[in-house]
């Protein structure tokens, strides 16, 4: 159990957010089409940009990919230093087959806004746990797809 709480630095307009997948992939909920649109309505409404992870939309079973791939998607993000957030596309059930694989410490040296809603938590309670990063329960990505929009964006909260 960490007792350091480590806050990540605040997104700023124009930083770049990694959509993972970490269970099932975004197409369970998105054709390519409605993909693309999806990133278009998140930036429009955050001011932020956006970058798929490699196996974001792949299939396997009923996961985005098998465990390691959806691992090194998660790995690539956080080593990655453009990528200022990392933000799940969608829940599911598979996420749990992180959660001992995941680098705990690549997570602390890298503090990062992760957020993510559903099967998420099953990441983000562990990772606060494990590291001390706050981590936010919020949106998915997919929710991004719906016009209009209703989210609002507040950066004055942390």
């Amino acid at each position: 159990m960490n007792t350091t709480t480590i806050r990540p630095p605040k997104l700023h307009p124009g930083d770049l957010v990694a959509v993972i997948s970490p269970s099932q992939p975004a197409t369970v909920r998105l054709n390519q089409g409605d993909f693309e649109k999806t990133c278009r309505n998140f930036e429009k409404v955050t001011g932020l940009k956006t970058v798929l992870a490699p196996n974001a939309l792949a299939e396997h079973y009923y996961s985005a990919g098998t465990a390691q791939q959806r691992l090194d998607d998660f790995h690539w993000a956080l080593k990655n230093p453009d990528v200022k957030g990392i933000m799940f596309s969608v829940g599911g059930n598979t996420a749990i087959e992180l959660v001992g694989k995941l680098d705990y410490e690549l997570i602390r040296q890298n503090p990062k806004v992760i957020t993510g809603i559903s099967d998420a938590t099953t990441l983000l309670n562990p990772i606060y746990a494990k590291t001390g990063l706050i981590t936010f329960l919020g949106p998915e990505f997919t929710d991004f797809a719906l016009e209009p929009m209703t989210y609002e964006v507040e950066s004055s909260s942390l």
